[in-house]
């Protein structure tokens, strides 16, 4: 009984300890984004306008979202079949409670911090130790590509697939011990990376295969193998109504364009190793000083690199630490692949493997880096052993201090209505890629005429009338009185799917002017409905998810059941 206090006071003591340097930690990251209105980023705009969209599409039951009618200036979009979608989830909470478009975004954005921070202290704690999971996932929260998401990129995608990256790889280490644990953590943090960023899944396949290799091989468990890779597919399974028709469809969209990025977006080394405040560079503006990697990564790579020549030197045999050396190299290892990537060196890669042209901006490959290094740092403080507790508190003092200088200062704030993102002013993108293939990108980004909002139908060949028109998230509707054959021009952008009905009799219809769709009506009166409907490949996504989904909880409920 006694020994069961002792315990337990140590474990109270350490929570304690742990939520207190936590919140000093975490406040100046948070803080920023309690205060009221919106300060600049990137690509906030473009995810205020696609949250409100998205919000308006479930509100009226369309579940999930595929089409807005609103977005791109109210030519509608199908940015939701192909883009990821969990961070306005995440906001739909606080839209119906009331708040405002910005504040629901600002409350995603202290989520991810938050819980990104705990998964990896938790996935580091369980394998390393207590001081060794602060040390790291301070490293995790605090690396400068990090803190350039949060105050200058703002792609919130990014920052929630972070907080899932480190479940997979804590599921493979607890499978020894719990089953339906490991299970779920490896399928729904798949799951849930898949719908934060395809680019953050994609990005992280290699180095968690890798390690499960090596965990698999480390304990002499490749029977748990199949296990792995059934609660691997049960992720993707979840997630297979959105990944399956956004590979398949993708050819619909002006999706080449954004492999133009690359070439113009490789870092120079005086960027990687810039270190704000402390170096110094003549750049046009502040905000590509945080594409920077960070002296404190670079550092703990180094010093375990150190650790990892000693310990190949010394030990003759496989010893638990000569094998843990093998994880060890490949996080290191693929730090360094990151930095790699990054660079005009890597260019050959870039060009002949067409996956990576995906990833549009090889500046993404810090957070493959960031990831790598906080485990690394992890295992450089265990290697202090007694001394663990004050090399981790000097790390996590190190990083704070340094790439604080990071964080902007003054930052100006404007209040923004909800109806100026409703009202859908943006192209819903950057530069187009999810525009549809039949659309004129230079119209939408090179003309002022854009802004012109057009009814929903209007009749450009032929005599009639227009009346009644009715617009929702993913279809229209309105009455002809067609006085002789004529041509009516929906003001939606035509793509696969959409269903044009005359009295509930299917119309044949064609892309027209800057990418709308026509329809011809013979004479008569008519009831015309425009509704966006599913193909077939998302009709089979979407049956894999309902099959997936069903065969997980029969799944969870037998592994309950078996002793692990």
């Amino acid at each position: 009984m006694r020994v069961y206090r002792i315990q337990s006071s140590r474990l109270f003591l350490r929570f304690s300890l742990f939520i207190v340097i936590s919140v000093v930690i975490l406040a100046p990251l948070i803080l920023p984004f309690t205060k009221p209105g919106k300060a600049w980023t990137y690509d906030l705009d473009v995810h205020a306008f696609r949250m409100a969209a998205f919000h308006q599409a479930v509100l009226e039951g369309n579940i999930p979202p595929k089409w807005s009618t609103q977005l791109v200036y109210g030519w509608g979009s199908p940015v939701f079949l192909f883009n990821w979608t969990l961070p306005y989830w995440m906001g739909e909470p606080f839209l119906f409670a009331g708040w405002s478009v910005v504040d629901a975004q600002k409350a995603v954005i202290i989520i991810s911090v938050i819980f990104s921070y705990i998964a990896m202290f938790v996935f580091l704690w369980y394998w390393q130790g207590f001081w060794p999971a602060m040390a790291g996932a301070v490293i995790y929260e605090w690396a400068l590509f990090r803190i350039y998401l949060l105050f200058t990129g703002g792609s919130l995608g990014v920052l929630a697939a972070f907080m899932f990256w480190p479940l997979p790889f804590l599921g493979v280490l607890y499978v020894k011990r719990n089953k339906m644990i490991s299970f779920l953590f490896i399928s729904i943090g798949m799951a849930f990376t898949m719908l934060s960023h395809q680019v953050m899944f994609l990005m992280i396949q290699p180095l968690f295969w890798l390690f499960v290799v090596l965990i698999l091989r480390k304990d002499k468990t490749v029977n748990r193998l199949p296990f792995l890779f059934i609660s691997y597919l049960t992720g993707l399974g979840l997630t297979a109504y959105f990944w399956l028709p956004a590979f398949v469809e993708r050819n619909f969209l002006h999706m080449d364009i954004t492999q133009t990025l690359v070439s113009k977006n490789f870092l120079d080394l005086q960027t990687i190793f810039h270190q704000p405040g402390i170096t110094f560079r003549s750049l046009p503006s502040l905000q590509y000083w945080y594409w920077s990697t960070g002296w404190n990564l670079y550092a703990v790579a180094i010093i375990a690199l150190l650790f990892i020549i000693r310990i190949a030197l010394m030990s003759k045999k496989k010893t638990s630490e000569s094998r843990m050396v093998f994880i060890i190299v490949l996080f290191t290892a693929f730090f360094f692949v990151g930095q790699f990537f990054m660079t005009l060196g890597s260019k050959f890669f870039w060009t002949y493997i067409p996956l990576l042209s995906m990833f549009q901006y090889p500046v993404r490959f810090q957070a493959l880096s960031l990831f790598s290094a906080s485990v690394v740092a992890s295992y450089v403080i265990t290697r202090f052993r007694t001394n663990a507790w004050i090399i981790a508190l000097g790390i996590i003092a190190g990083t704070i201090f340094l790439n604080a200088m990071a964080i902007p200062s003054d930052r100006p704030r404007v209040m923004v209505p909800d109806d100026y993102y409703k009202e859908s002013n943006s192209t819903a993108d950057m530069m187009g890629e999810y525009l549809p293939a039949r659309a004129s990108i230079e119209h939408f980004f090179d003309t002022s005429n854009r802004f012109e909002r057009h009814p929903i139908a209007r009749i450009i060949d032929g005599k009639g009338n227009i009346e009644t028109m009715v617009k929702r998230s993913n279809d229209v509707s309105f009455t002809v009185q067609a006085d002789s054959p004529l041509s009516v021009v929906i003001n939606q952008f035509y793509f696969p799917g959409w269903k044009i009905e005359a009295d509930s009799v299917s119309v044949p219809y064609e892309s027209y002017g800057y990418g709308e769709m026509r329809a011809r009506l013979p004479k008569g009166s008519y009831t015309v409905r425009a509704q966006f409907t599913d193909t077939p490949v998302r009709r089979v996504g979407k049956i894999i998810t309902i099959i997936t989904s069903m065969m997980m909880f029969y799944a969870v409920y037998k592994i309950r059941t078996i002793k692990t």
